[in-house]
């Protein structure tokens, strides 16, 4: 019995090491650069609704762009009363104000403090700028690839879960439904993502970053835009991916506004972009 045994094991040990899949490599190469944003904001209700101050916090998911801790996460998140102003169909206005930005690097657990440099308009980018990083380095995402995919390619957007699950990584899986060119080129996703989302084929290519692709009128109601960004209505998926090129050139111009904004203890007052 003890021959067959030490037979066995030396069967396995003579085996090659498995190689890890494609979509393990994704999450392991990609996640050092997500990371977690928390978020504090002050809601102050419109007078209609007694113009009582809430507080609010929530989490987004932001991806590191730059050496300097430049982080990039979706405008929505820092603007809790968006949606809200949406449901009342500008009827009235909930005021929102950031009072706290931190952001948690991986699963490190320490909140670092975190201010908003600048934001895209356009595209539905804000970014955060960590203000002391120390002797720490940083992985950062790179947007020079060139970003082609088919109708019907499978994709995928690498996040992380809460806190009480570790922040552990995982892969978040979409397909390519359609493609536009105007207002701009831009491909159609089937299933909704956060704007700054980074997207991904199976073998680790960049394919783009989830945007906002605005082709509405100015006098558009805004409860029906509303019913086309979570329900996609007549238009069909209303999440666009735009190139890597796209999200590069914005980034250039945070990290330009990040440049000439002064250092600040506490969260600042966003400063455009210039998009």
């Amino acid at each position: 019995m003890q021959k067959l045994s030490t037979a066995v094991l030396l069967f396995v040990a003579g085996l090659p090491a498995q190689e890890a899949s494609p979509l393990a490599k994704l999450v392991d190469t990609v996640s050092p650069s997500i990371v977690t944003v928390r978020i504090v904001a002050e809601i102050t209700m419109p007078p209609m609704m007694g113009g009582e101050k809430q507080e609010m916090k929530e989490e987004a998911l932001g991806t590191i762009v730059d050496q300097s801790g430049l982080v990039l996460v979706p405008s929505s998140a820092l603007n809790p009363g968006e949606h809200m102003n949406m449901m009342f169909g500008g009827e009235a206005e909930v005021e929102s104000t950031i009072t706290s930005l931190k952001v948690v690097i991986g699963n490190d657990n320490k909140e670092l403090v975190g201010t908003v440099v600048a934001k895209d308009d356009k595209l539905g980018f804000s970014y955060v700028k960590i203000a002391d990083l120390g002797d720490r380095k940083l992985d950062v995402m790179a947007f020079d690839q060139k970003g082609d995919v088919e109708i019907g390619a499978k994709v995928y957007a690498i996040k992380r879960l809460p806190e009480g699950y570790d922040f552990a990584p995982f892969a978040a899986p979409n397909e390519i439904v359609g493609r536009i060119k105007k207002p701009r080129n831009a491909w159609m996703l089937a299933e909704g993502l956060d704007n700054g989302s980074p997207v991904f084929t199976a073998g680790g290519a960049l394919c783009g970053v989830v945007a906002r692709v605005d082709a509405s009128s100015k006098d558009e109601d805004p409860r029906a835009m509303m019913m086309r960004m979570f329900g996609g209505g007549r238009s069909g998926p209303m999440t666009f991916v735009v190139s890597p090129q796209v999200a590069a050139n914005s980034i250039a111009q945070a990290l330009e506004a990040a440049n000439k904004a002064a250092p600040a203890a506490a969260p600042a007052a966003p400063a455009d972009a210039g998009k």
